[in-house]
């Protein structure tokens, strides 16, 4: 009996110590990602115009595009990360459309919206939980809105910003995220905190990582 008691323990220990360097590398690397600054939204603001738009609108069905630019689909995404201790899930959602404005040549602006019961990590008992009011409250709430303000382009070193507003939840706020302009497109890579939108939950990381990224032809 001892014996068994002793290997239980053992278990046990060898477990939290596996835990423990999980949770040490998923801070690690969650510190690795720069965080989307978020302020309270005075007002709501328009969207930039430009001499051309690109619409993109994806479902179930597939990914339809209008305007004078050709969307790459393979290379064109958009995810999102979430965090627990020690453990992640990714996913994205099936139904959206996003608008994209150039003038001269040059992202402008543009609104992203998305319809937060669309939401697929591949795992139907958290889809169903995302949608409630722990989550997105998806019945209240149906839709996920990003505005595209404007892009800042540093001269020094060409680093760029994108400025816009964002609604969660029925919670509207200024949000600024860092940028990359490719050569034939664009991307973003940063953390949001979701409890400044009334999102927490025990167990959960407030933080979750967004990946966006558009290539055009």
């Amino acid at each position: 009996m001892k014996t068994f008691f002793s290997i239980v323990i053992l278990a046990i220990v060898i477990l939290a110590i596996v835990m423990s360097i999980k949770i040490y590398k998923q801070n690690k690397e969650i510190g690795g990602i720069e965080k989307a600054e978020i302020t309270e939204s005075a007002e709501k603001t328009e969207v930039a115009t430009g001499d051309s738009t690109i619409t993109i609108t994806k479902t179930s069905s597939g990914i339809t595009q209008t305007g004078d630019m050709t969307i790459d689909e393979e290379n064109t995404f958009l995810k999102f990360t979430g965090f627990g201790p020690g453990k992640e899930h990714e996913g994205s959602f099936d139904t959206m459309k996003a608008d994209i404005i150039f003038d001269n040549g040059s992202m402008s602006g543009g609104k992203l919206i998305i319809e937060a019961s669309s939401i697929n990590t591949g795992i139907d008992g958290l889809d169903n939980h995302l949608k409630t009011d722990d989550f997105l409250d998806t019945e209240i709430n149906p839709q996920i809105e990003f505005k595209l303000i404007d892009v800042v382009v540093k001269d020094e070193d060409q680093s760029a910003t994108a400025l816009g507003e964002i609604t969660i939840k029925g919670i509207t706020k200024n949000i600024s995220v860092p940028l990359t302009i490719l050569a034939n497109g664009f991307s973003v890579d940063f953390l949001l905190d979701v409890s400044l939108f009334g999102i927490s939950y025990i167990g959960v990381n407030n933080e979750v990582q967004i990946e966006s990224q558009v290539i055009w032809k």
